[in-house]
This record gives structure tokens, sequence and C-alpha cells, in this order.
């Protein structure tokens, strides 16, 4: 196994992998700017998103019950990787005081519906199965 850079707990990773999969979304972007000719645009996208790309390798794909991951990216690559993701969840963080109240009223709302979801079901099944239906 190779010698890692850095190592981070396995929460770590799983926060670091989906976070870096939520960003890959925006590969819808490159060809839009080569569409719309801001070729400097989809240059650094397509940079930022090779870096992704090395980190996730590095990671491992999909869901990791590891307790600690080695971080096997050359010290020049992992800093440069780490700087973007630095950046990017800074601006995921940031945002105006509006911004950041409606992410939080969305997620609110979130929990709220997931809570009524299964409040709903739990006593829809627990209701039909004593009357001998199925929901």
């Amino acid at each position: 196994m190779p010698h890692g850079t850095a190592t981070i707990t396995g929460e770590q990773r799983e926060a670091i992998y989906e976070f870096l999969v939520e960003q890959l979304s925006r590969l819808t972007d490159v060809p839009q700017a080569v569409k719309s000719e801001e070729f400097d645009t989809a240059k650094r996208l397509a940079r930022e998103f090779s870096q992704y790309f090395r980190l996730l390798d590095g990671l491992g794909w999909g869901a990791d019950g590891r307790l600690e991951v080695a971080l096997i990216l050359p010290p020049e690559e992992l800093v440069d990787a780490l700087r973007r993701i630095y950046i990017d969840a800074e601006g995921a963080l940031g945002g105006s005081p509006e911004e950041r109240k409606a992410r939080e009223a969305e997620e609110a709302c979130r929990r709220r519906d997931q809570l009524v979801f299964d409040t709903a079901s739990s006593l829809l099944a627990e209701l039909l199965v004593s009357g001998g239906e199925s929901i």
C-alpha cells in the first residue's frame, strides 16, 4: 500500500467524498463555457475537476467504512486540491446572511418533512397491519 501524505478520519473522508461528488455536478459548466467561447473558464474548470478526480481516486469510490484514510496524492497535488476544496467549501459556507438563513430554513423544512413522512409511514403501517391492510 502506498504511504500517504496525510491521514484523515473516516468521517472526514465521507464528508470530503460527498462534497467532491456534489462539486462534480458542475461538470456541465465546462461544455457550456466552451460553447460560449469562454475558454479560460473552461480550462480553469477542467483543472479543478481533474484535481477532484485525482483526490477521489485516492479516497476511493463509494461508501467506505475505514476509520482512517491515507491521502496518497503527492504533497504538491494534495496542497493544490485542498486549496480548491477550501475555497469551494468557504463559498458554500459563506454567502450573505439571507442566503445562510434560506439554507437553514430549507434544511429545517427538510428535517420536518422527513419526520412527518416517517411518522405517517410508521402510524399507517401500525394501523393498517392491525386492520389487515397495507400501505
